[in-house]
C-alpha cells in the first residue's frame, strides 16, 4: 500500500508513452504508483495487453495503481460533448479499475454545470454507491474551471452525499487557482482527504484557466502555489496520502522520458513534508 512517503505520477504527464514503456520507466525514476486515464486502460487492452497482463507489469516493477480518472458525467444533467460520449458510463470506469487493481475512480466536473447542492450531493452519493459494489472509493477534484469551485464548496457536497467510501482529492493546481491558502486546510476533516495531486502555478492566472491547467503548469516548488506550505499544512493536520505528481507542462513533456521523470520526482522530493524534513519537522508520524 502507498503511503505519504511515496511518489506517484499521472499518466497523463506522459501523453503518447505506451503503458508497456512507462511502468519500467517510472519504477527506475524512484516513483511507486501510477494515475490512469480510462482512455489509457482502453489503448493498453487495445495494444494486446490483458488485464492480467497489466497487473503483471505493476507488480513486476514494484509499481501500484492509484486510481483511474476521470468520471464526468456524475451530476443529473451535466451536458457532456458528443466527443467525451465513451466516458459517460460510470460501470466502465468501475470495471476497469476493479479489473486491474486500482482503488479508487476519479470524478470532475469541467462544465461549469451546477444543478444545485442537492442533485451534487445525490449524484456523488450515486457513483460512490456504485463504486462500491466494486469494492472501490471514489475522489471528488474540485477546480475552479468547473462548479466545483474550491476545496470547502466540494467538501460540503462529499459531505452531504453521506458515503463512507466517498472522499476529496486535492490538486495543488486547482487549490491556488481557486485562491486556496494553506490555513484552508485544518477546515477539512484528514480522512475525507483521499488524494494528493501536486504541482506549481505562475505569478498570476492565464486568460484561459483550461489551457494554463493543460499546458502550462510548474513543477512544485518552481512557482507562487505555496507548494511546500499547502503540503506541510495537510501533514501537520494528519493527512496521509502519497504525493502524485500531476505538471502538465509542454516544455517538461517535450524532454525525454527519463529526464522528465527525473527533474519531476526531484522537484517533488523538493516539496515533501516527508522527504525534505526541514520543511516541517514536527510532521513526521509517530
Amino acid at each position: 500500500m502507498l503511503t505519504e512517503r511515496d511518489f506517484s505520477i499521472s499518466m497523463g504527464q506522459m501523453r503518447g508513452v505506451p503503458l508497456r514503456q512507462a511502468v519500467p520507466a517510472i519504477a527506475r525514476a524512484g516513483y511507486s504508483g501510477l494515475v490512469l486515464s480510462l482512455q489509457v486502460y482502453r489503448d493498453a487492452v487495445a495494444s494486446g495487453l490483458s488485464d492480467t497482463d497489466i497487473r503483471s507489469l505493476f507488480s513486476d516493477h514494484g509499481v501500484e495503481l492509484e486510481s483511474i480518472d476521470g468520471v464526468i458525467d456524475w451530476m443529473p444533467g451535466t451536458p457532456v460533448p458528443p466527443e467525451l460520449n465513451g466516458f459517460r458510463d460510470h460501470k466502465a470506469f468501475f470495471e476497469a479499475a476493479a479489473a486491474i487493481g486500482a482503488p479508487r475512480v476519479n470524478a470532475v466536473e469541467l462544465f461549469h454545470h451546477d444543478p444545485g447542492m442537492a442533485s451534487m450531493a445525490d449524484g456523488f452519493a450515486g457513483l460512490c454507491q456504485g463504486a462500491a459494489a466494486y469494492g472501490l472509493a471514489v475522489t471528488l477534484e474540485f477546480s475552479p474551471i468547473g462548479s466545483l469551485r474550491n476545496l470547502g464548496f466540494a467538501n460540503s457536497v462529499v459531505e452531504a452525499a453521506g458515503q463512507a467510501n466517498g472522499g476529496l482529492l486535492l490538486d495543488t493546481w486547482h487549490f491556488a487557482r481557486s485562491g486556496g491558502r494553506p490555513e484552508d486546510i485544518a477546515a477539512i476533516p484528514p480522512e475525507r482527504i483521499f488524494g494528493l495531486q501536486v504541482c506549481d502555478v505562475g505569478p498570476v492566472p492565464h486568460d484561459s484557466l483550461m489551457d494554463e491547467a493543460m499546458h502550462h503548469r510548474l513543477l512544485p516548488g518552481e512557482g507562487h502555489g505555496n507548494v511546500a506550505e499547502v503540503l506541510a499544512a495537510c501533514a501537520a493536520h494528519g493527512i496521509r496520502q502519497p504525493l502524485s505528481a500531476e505538471v502538465f507542462n509542454d516544455a517538461l513533456l517535450a524532454l525525454p522520458l527519463d529526464q522528465m521523470l527525473e527533474r519531476t520526482i526531484a522537484a517533488m522530493r523538493s516539496v515533501s513534508p516527508y522527504t525534505n524534513p526541514r520543511l516541517v519537522p514536527s510532521a513526521e508520524p509517530a
